[in-house]
């Protein structure tokens, strides 16, 4: 009996029982074990997921920052230049065509007995809105029979003053040829409101107009303040031109140009919803601006200065743009933080100031930062909620089966770390060099991670996508470059330059260069044999700029040469190729030319002049002088113009100097030209230099008085020297 409850006590207890527990022990703890190792690896997972997203919104956000930062400096510094460049174009028109109007003012006045009297009137109500000339005096004006006689002789220059208007569009809101006596010839559409209610015209002193005293004080070309005009009803901007006659004041051209044209160039150029314009002249005097109030508010008088304002920061930049310095900052305008885009210059020393808010401007990368913010955070989300889940599973599953458990814990672990390693991998690859990241087979999971593989491969997408409209664009701009210089190789190649273009004729040496102001321009020379014994030489300059100035040049050019080569005198020649011209010239275009032909065995020269500028001659021991002559009416403008011929004896050792209106126009950083008596200075400085080294001798001096200022116009320059018959 004690045998067997010895054996039962065995049989409960003992071995049977340390086993039972030891199993116990043993699953529990590799329960636990494997619980905790499940628990710990989905831990670590969130964590890497939580580490891989910020690292992601961390690059994007430093890339699209970057990026972004990049364009809008580039773009707005592009977009000021550009809308500069309008304001200035409509600016340069209007004193464009007053300079060449007064050119013409002066030919009437020193050549009187060319010109007939024509009939002029006062303003008249039916011509309202329509452009007419008007005859208006000051009030204390008395003019004398000879002032009317030359009013009347002046009114013939009525049809260029209207095509001048009427060619530009009415950039030119107005001309006015204006006499010392107070009279003056008004080209514009406002004649019915210069008349009273009984129909008497108002009176008008151009002299106490700013522009008169301008150009008279200056004695040379004068921009004036914007100012309002009671006339116009609007705010308007003036040009005066003064006219010498033997050191005396003649005559005043004035032109206009109103705000308005100015503002809507400015108002058709948006960058965002916050952006706009601000132009300032050499005094920091607001002369444009939009705001109604604050510190960029016009004064009506345009007195304000910017230098006398608070805002150091806008003040220093004003300063820096009108000394030709150019740039992007950060400036506080009213209290408000802008981007700023500065110092494109418009015309005379005003500058153009672009002004965008920074919080606009940065507004994008922060809505993508906050998309990929919220995208990681979503996915963090759903990797805590999964965390949550699959710790109560396992812990269920621990008390059915530990193989399942082990099994299935280490599936899913696997599972879902190694699309997420991966992903981080290729995030981490990410350079300025490679944009790549491509959904693979393993990230095609059908939860937030391939969303979140999904996001990276469309952003990887679009920005290859930008890279290579940014490469397209930059080839396209090339090419562009490419084809102008080509044209810049084919005009070059059209004018004779390898120099001497005749060696083996001894009576003389002739020399001449053509520096265009764009790639290519509207000046051209040209010189041939139209026998053995005459040679025509031909020196022109075309209105306007750039490619349709290039293609009139053409025109012009060879259309002189083929009539010099059937003979004939100067005038004649011009008189031809003038009727030429004008045929099917719906651009209104119109050229200088100045042609002589020299007959080679006697050293007679005969010349005539479209329009074009002052021959300069230095006779034998002497110093180059100007002989001013008679320039006629420029060719192109108007049909059966009749020129005169002038003759000039050369003899052996005479030198005679051709040139543009791009040398006596030169002009520096301070607004200053170089004049004709500058010009004359600069050749005699050189007077004793051969006929090969004068002309390059004479750009060094130019060079050296603009200096860093952009070269504004064409410049061609001719010289040669007759040895006599040899």
């Amino acid at each position: 009996m004690p045998r067997k409850i010895k054996d039962k006590k065995r049989r409960f207890g003992g071995l049977q029982i340390k086993f039972f527990m030891l199993t116990v022990i043993i699953v529990i703890t590799a329960s636990i074990a494997f619980a905790g190792v499940g628990i710990i690896r989905l831990r670590n997972f969130q964590n890497l997921a939580n580490e891989a997203g910020t690292q992601q919104a961390d690059i994007i956000s430093d890339i699209s920052a970057s990026s972004i930062a990049v364009m809008t400096e580039d773009s707005m510094m592009e977009i000021a230049d550009k809308t500069a460049n309008a304001v200035s174009w409509d600016i340069w028109i209007m004193q464009h065509d007053t300079s060449t109007l007064a050119i013409q003012v002066y030919d009437v006045i020193a050549h009187q007995e060319k010109y007939e009297e024509r009939e002029i009137y006062g303003p008249k109500k039916d011509n309202k809105g329509r452009l007419s000339l008007q005859f208006l005096q000051a009030e204390d004006a008395n003019p004398t029979p000879e002032d009317m006689a030359l009013i009347r002789k002046l009114a013939n220059l009525e049809p260029m003053m209207r095509e001048m208007i009427e060619g530009n569009q009415y950039y030119t809101q107005d001309l006015i040829i204006a006499l010392p006596c107070g009279i003056s010839l008004n080209m514009d559409t406002l004649s019915d409101i210069k008349l009273d209610d009984d129909g008497n015209p108002a009176f008008f002193d151009a002299t106490k107009r700013p522009w008169w005293d301008g150009a008279r004080v200056t004695k040379k070309a004068f921009q004036t303040l914007p100012s309002y005009s009671p006339l116009l009803g609007e705010t308007e901007l003036e040009f005066g031109v003064p006219v010498y006659l033997d050191d005396e004041l003649v005559a005043v051209v004035e032109g206009s140009i109103t705000m308005d044209r100015v503002d809507k160039d400015l108002s058709n150029t948006t960058y965002g919803e916050s952006s706009f314009f601000a132009i300032f002249n050499e005094d920091g005097i607001i002369t444009y601006s939009p705001r109604e109030s604050g510190e960029l508010r016009i004064d009506n008088e345009y007195k304000k200065s910017i230098y006398s304002s608070g805002n150091e920061e806008l003040r220093d930049l004003v300063k820096d743009s009108v000394k030709g310095e150019s740039g992007f900052a950060n400036v506080t305008v009213d209290g408000e933080d802008y981007f700023v885009a500065y110092g494109s210059e418009v015309t005379g020393g005003w500058v153009l100031f672009m002004f965008v808010k920074e919080d606009e401007l940065d507004r994008p990368t922060e809505e993508l930062v906050d998309i990929i913010n919220g995208i990681t955070e979503e996915t963090i989300d759903e990797f805590g909620n999964s965390f949550l889940e699959s710790s109560w599973i396992i812990l269920l599953v621990i008390g059915i089966l530990l193989f399942i458990f082990i099994f299935v814990t280490l599936w899913f672990s696997n599972r879902l770390t190694r699309p997420i390693n991966l992903m981080t991998k290729r995030v981490g690859n990410i350079s300025g060099d490679s944009f790549n990241f491509e959904m693979e087979k393993i990230f095609h999971t059908g939860d937030e991670i391939e969303v979140l593989a999904g996001t990276f491969a469309e952003l990887s997408e679009r920005t290859k996508k930008y890279i290579e409209e940014i490469t397209n664009i930059t080839a396209e701009r090339e090419r562009i470059a490419a084809e102008l210089d080509v044209a810049t190789r084919i005009q070059a190649d059209m004018l004779p330059k390898n120099f001497p273009i005749f060696p083996d004729r001894n009576e003389f040496d002739l020399y001449a260069t053509m520096t265009p102001a764009k790639e290519v321009g509207g000046d051209f020379y040209d010189m041939f044999l139209i026998d053995d014994d005459h040679l025509c030489l031909v020196m022109g300059d075309v209105s306007g700029k750039g490619v349709p100035a290039a293609l009139f040049m053409v025109i012009s050019k060879t259309m002189i040469k083929n009539r010099a080569q059937m003979g004939g005198k100067p005038s004649e020649i011009l008189h031809d190729v003038n009727n030429s011209l004008c045929e099917g010239n719906d651009e209104n275009m119109f050229v200088t030319v100045w042609l002589g032909i020299l007959t080679l065995s006697t050293g007679t020269l005969i010349q005539a002049s479209a329009g074009h500028e002052y021959p300069v001659i230095k006779r034998k021991g002497e110093d180059y002088k100007l002989i001013q002559t008679d320039n006629g009416l420029v060719a192109g403008f108007s049909t059966d113009i009749e020129y005169d011929d002038l003759t000039f004896e050369l003899g052996a050792g005479d030198l005679l100097f051709m040139y543009t209106d791009g040398l006596p126009e030169a002009t520096n950083a301070e607004d200053k030209r170089l004049e004709l008596e500058g010009m004359l200075d600069a050749i005699n400085k050189h007077k004793e230099d051969e006929p090969d080294e004068l002309l390059p001798d004479i750009r060094k001096e130019v060079d050296a008085f603009v200096k860093e200022a952009p070269q504004f116009d064409d410049l061609t320059m001719l010289i040669i020297r007759y040895n006599g018959q040899n």
